[in-house]
């Protein structure tokens, strides 16, 4: 039997047991391929922590504003929807695009908290809370959430300063201990 070197360098020397084994070989790549094709998981953004903590901040905001929305009556419709969550939202979260706010809308309808009433108007649905969108109200459940996050997220940051700080204060010790023991070294 041929070592690969050997078949690469001179694939006219190769036997027929050489090219049964060769095809197994490629044979169990390619099941291996295939076996582990779930966790070949494509990674195409780069997220840090600061920035995945942002964008639970900011989803859990806009739920909590969603909800919100339903405090002064029980049926609303999707202008009114947007108009209280608009008015509800700091600046900064505005600057998303308007797909991100309807996807919440379409992820709260999904997960059970708001429901949608059949209308004429398609482009103006009416909404109303669910059981599950009530209880959540009631316990500012994503209030809570959108709160959480938003001191993670500025945890995380006063931390990395802190960090820095300390690895200066780290140098300036050293520092103040080489000059110290200069200073000693000159009186002798």
């Amino acid at each position: 039997m041929a070592t690969m070197r050997e078949l690469i360098d001179h694939p006219e020397l190769a036997t027929q047991d050489d090219i049964n084994i060769l095809k197994e070989l490629i044979d169990n790549v390619h099941k291996f391929g295939e076996s582990i094709k779930g966790y070949n998981v494509q990674i195409p953004s780069n997220n840090s922590i600061q920035r995945t903590a942002e964008v639970f901040y900011q989803e859990y905001l806009v739920m909590a504003a969603i909800l919100e929305a339903f405090v002064n009556k029980d049926e609303i419709d999707f202008k009114e929807m947007n108009q209280s969550i608009f008015n509800y939202l700091p600046c900064e979260l505005l600057n998303n695009p308007i797909t991100f706010f309807q996807n919440l809308i379409l992820k709260m309808m999904r997960i059970g908290y708001i429901q949608a009433i059949p209308t004429e108007d398609i482009y103006l649905p009416r909404f109303k809370l669910t059981e599950d969108g009530i209880s959540a109200l009631k316990n500012q459940t994503f209030h809570a959430l959108a709160s959480t996050s938003f001191f993670s997220k500025q945890t995380f940051e006063f931390n990395k300063k802190i960090r820095v700080s300390n690895y200066i204060m780290i140098l300036i010790t050293v520092l103040m201990l080489l000059i110290t023991s200069y200073s000693v070294f000159l009186l002798f």
